[in-house]
C-alpha cells in the first residue's frame, strides 16, 4: 500500500459511490472528504489500521464492498455478501485516556442505533457492539485501538451494518439470528445515502466525544439499550454472573447489581437476558 496522501480514492470500482457520496452536500473537512474506497479486502479495520500507522488524519474512512477475513469481537468471523451490505472503517484519534477507549464503542452503537430509529426501525443496542431490530442483529461494531506509553495513538472504528443481503445470503448457522434492513422493510435501500448520513451523524456524536459530554452519551445509551432493567447473565471465559443491568459507568462499563445490592462493573463479555423480555 502506498503511502497515505490526501485525495487519494483507493481502488476505482467504486468511484461512482465515492462521487455520490460528494455530490449530497458533505461539508469540507467532514469525515466523509477523506474516503478510501476498495472492492476487496481481508478486512477494513486492518486496511484502516495501515493508513493510521502511515499517518491518516483523523476522519479518514475506508470503505469496501466485501471482507474475505471480516471480524467482530474476540475474532469472531463476520460474513457479508459482496456489494450488498455497508463494510466501513474509520479512523480516529481521540483525546481520550486509555481507560476511557471504551467510550468510542458507546458513541459508535448510539450512532447506529439513533439513524436506525430515524429511518423507522426500532432498533435497541445489545452490550457491547451489536445492534438488534425485532430480536436479530443487524449491525456490529469493532474497536481497535493502537497506544504507545499509555497514551491513544489511534482508535479504529468497524461498523457492518446489513442493508440489502437477503436471508439465503447470510451463512446458514446464524439466518435465524440476523436480519437486514431490506428483510425487514420489503424493499432495496441506496447504500450510499445510509453511508452519507451514517457518517455525518457520526461526525455529531464524535463532537460530544471530544468536548467531554460522556453523561449526555450514556444516556443516549440508556434510551437505546436492550438491556437496562432486565435480569441478565454476563459470561467472561468460563465464568458467569447474574444481576440487574443498571447502565454503563463513566468508562461505558457495564453496570450489573448482584443480588444482595453488590455492583460490579464488566468491560467485556457476553450477555443473556434471562427474564421473559429478550432481543
Amino acid at each position: 500500500m502506498p503511502p497515505f496522501s490526501s485525495g487519494q480514492s483507493g481502488s476505482s470500482s467504486c468511484v461512482s459511490v465515492l462521487a455520490s457520496i460528494a455530490k449530497s452536500g458533505l461539508k469540507e473537512g467532514s469525515f466523509s472528504c477523506k474516503i478510501v474506497s476498495e472492492d476487496e479486502v481481508d478486512s477494513t479495520n486492518d486496511v484502516a489500521r495501515e493508513y493510521a500507522e502511515k499517518g491518516a488524519p483523523e476522519g479518514t474512512v475506508i470503505l469496501a464492498q466485501y471482507q474475505r477475513q471480516g471480524r467482530g469481537r474476540m475474532m469472531r468471523s463476520w460474513s457479508s455478501p459482496k456489494g450488498k451490505n455497508i463494510l466501513l472503517s474509520l479512523i480516529l484519534r481521540p483525546s481520550l485516556r486509555l481507560e476511557e477507549v471504551s467510550l468510542i464503542t458507546v458513541m459508535s452503537s448510539v450512532t447506529v442505533a439513533s439513524l436506525l430509529r430515524e429511518e423507522g426501525f426500532h432498533a435497541f443496542i445489545k452490550w457491547p457492539n451489536d445492534i438488534y431490530v425485532e430480536g436479530k442483529k443487524v449491525a456490529g461494531i469493532l474497536t481497535e485501538m493502537k497506544s504507545e506509553k499509555n497514551e491513544v495513538k489511534h482508535v479504529i472504528v468497524g461498523i457492518g451494518l446489513n442493508v440489502n443481503m437477503d436471508s439465503s445470503e447470510c451463512p446458514e448457522d446464524i439466518q435465524k439470528t440476523v436480519t437486514s434492513l431490506a428483510m425487514l422493510s420489503g424493499h432495496l435501500w441506496d447504500r450510499t445515502v445510509l453511508v452519507r448520513e451514517l457518517l455525518l451523524q457520526l461526525e455529531k456524536t464524535y463532537e460530544h466525544l471530544q468536548n467531554q459530554e460522556y453523561d449526555f452519551l450514556l444516556s443516549q445509551w440508556s434510551r437505546l439499550s436492550s438491556l437496562v432493567g432486565h435480569w441478565v447473565e454476563v459470561k467472561v471465559s468460563d465464568k458467569k454472573w447474574e444481576g440487574t443491568v443498571l447502565g454503563t459507568d463513566a468508562k461505558g462499563a457495564l453496570l450489573l447489581r448482584r443480588e444482595g445490592g453488590f455492583i460490579e462493573a464488566f468491560l467485556s463479555g457476553d450477555v443473556k437476558i434471562l427474564d421473559r423480555m429478550s432481543v
